[in-house]
């Protein structure tokens, strides 16, 4: 199959020589570089770690909290110039920083530590004081809303991290399905079309046009088309197709038996590929399974009952003993051969690569070989036209024969 290979190509979004150089700007040194998971690292002097996700855009900064101790911090769709002050500056992922408050000195009005104290002297509690408590505890509840929102964005910008990788990984299952389903079309395909491009062969080879005469001639000629996989020919000049679908069309006057048993099987049943007819009411059917039913001499039913291969094909002749059956693999068994078929297979010394053989109820006989090559005889002087004038249509496949000069004949 020609199957078409896509490949995808991943981006980065901070060029990392240009990361690089930032990093060397910066006083950091570089640590770690990951292809696979497409990271560079870089450490400061003060211990704080740097992951530039550089395809993704996606920073990591690792350094001490001064409350929390050791934190990561993320930030998303980072640029160059944004890298640039993450590098100088780590803290600014949340957008504030945490302040260290310089001590006031010693003695300084300004400088109140306590946060409650009350003057027993007076009995009241010193409102100055008071005062600075409240201003304290508004300072450090705004610090901590700050530091809840900071939080909040962080979540905010780790979840959209996992959820950037959850929507590229589905992303990827959606086109690896959707490349699957493109391969598995493509393969449908290119089978259907193999396979119609054998159907095409296989009909050919076993002919796409015929010539005949036959009883309700011009129903045979609707019945007999480019899917037509079997006809046989009774010798009072019926006739039977059978198609690759597994239907068939008749003629009247169909044999008894062979109406019945086609007409009595369940629909679940296997249908017939090989059917064949001769005088006497005799008749063989194979069907798709391998199976057969027939009527016949008996040493024909000793035959099909002890031999294992498959049947390719079967000709009743002009006895009701006389029989010739060919097998798949171009063996053959006979009984009451026309001398002139006999004297064909002696001059082949016998070679076991027969394709088809067929018997008519006067002698008359057809043979075709593996090799493509083909004969005839015993033939009356008016089949013999027939057949030279369909010679020149194409290669003869098939020769069918019947009583009253009734006939088939299919070529390429």
């Amino acid at each position: 199959d020609n199957v078409a290979n896509t490949k995808y190509t991943v981006m980065a979004a901070l060029p990392i020589e240009e990361v690089r150089r930032l990093a060397r700007e910066c006083g950091l040194r570089e640590v770690q570089f990951n292809e696979t998971s497409r990271v560079l690292a870089f450490l400061s002097e003060d211990g704080t770690r740097f992951n530039v996700y550089y395809t993704t855009g996606t920073v990591g900064t690792y350094l001490l909290h001064p409350r929390q101790g050791k934190t990561q911090l993320f930030r998303r769709n980072v640029s160059l110039s944004l890298l640039r002050e993450i590098f100088v500056k780590p803290r600014i992922h949340t957008d504030f920083g945490y302040h260290h408050r310089d001590n006031y000195n010693d003695g300084s009005d300004s400088q109140r530590k306590r946060a409650r104290t009350i003057d027993w002297d007076n009995g009241e509690q010193n409102t100055a004081d008071i005062d600075e408590e409240e201003s304290a505890a508004k300072k450090q509840l705004e610090k901590l809303l700050a530091e809840k929102s900071a939080m909040e964005r962080e979540i905010n910008e780790v979840q959209g991290i996992i959820d950037d990788h959850e929507r590229r990984r589905e992303e990827e299952r959606e086109r690896e399905e959707e490349e699957r389903q493109r391969q598995e079309e493509e393969r449908r395909r290119n089978d259907a079309i193999e396979r119609e491009n054998d159907n095409e062969e296989m009909r050919r080879r076993r002919g796409v046009g015929a010539s005949w005469c036959l009883k309700e001639s011009e129903d045979f000629r609707n019945n007999f088309r480019e899917d037509t996989s079997c006809v046989a020919v009774g010798s009072d000049g019926t006739h039977l197709c059978l198609y690759d679908a597994g239907s068939w069309a008749y003629s009247s006057g169909l044999l008894g038996g062979l109406h019945k048993l086609l007409h009595t099987r369940a629909l679940s049943h296997p249908s017939p590929d090989y059917i064949a007819m001769g005088s006497m009411n005799r008749y063989y059917v194979q069907f798709k399974n391998g199976k057969s039913e027939w009527v016949g001499p008996q040493n024909l039913s000793d035959l099909i009952q002890k031999d294992n291969r498959r049947v390719k094909s079967v000709a009743f002749g002009e006895d009701f003993q006389d029989y010739f059956v060919v097998f798949e693999d171009g063996g053959y068994e006979y009984v009451g051969c026309p001398s002139g078929l006999s004297s064909k297979i002696e001059a082949r010394r016998s070679r076991g690569d027969l394709e088809k053989v067929t018997l008519g109820p006067n002698g008359e006989w057809g043979l075709w070989a593996k090799n493509g090559k083909s004969w005839w005889g015993n033939l009356s002087n008016d089949m013999m036209e027939s057949i030279s004038s369909v010679e020149k249509k194409g290669a003869i496949t098939n020769i069918l024969f019947g009583n009253d000069g009734y006939y088939f004949i299919r070529h390429t």
